[in-house]
């Protein structure tokens, strides 16, 4: 399974627009902290809006890896507890 890069980069490269999944499912998402960088996700660094998007069998390993993303600024999600 081939690792994950994720959009953006905690603190140096951030996300700032909205991604709207269109009520998709996005399975088998593997992320891992690899390479020097210890924060990873779908999204590395979150200040725009994620929504309408559902992760589903996803695996993260290592550092600070998580399954949407890593630092997510001031409640962007849709939906408690999204990260």
């Amino acid at each position: 399974m081939e690792r994950w890069k994720p959009i953006g980069r905690p603190y140096e490269i951030i996300y700032s627009g909205t991604f709207d999944g269109d009520g998709h499912v996005l399975s088998g998402l593997y992320t891992e902290a690899a390479d020097g960088n210890d924060y990873t996700g779908m999204f590395g660094h979150v200040t725009g809006t994620i929504q309408n998007l559902t992760l589903r069998d996803t695996y993260s390993a290592g550092g600070e890896a998580a399954p949407l993303a890593y630092l997510v600024e001031k409640d962007r999600c849709d939906r408690p507890l999204c990260c």
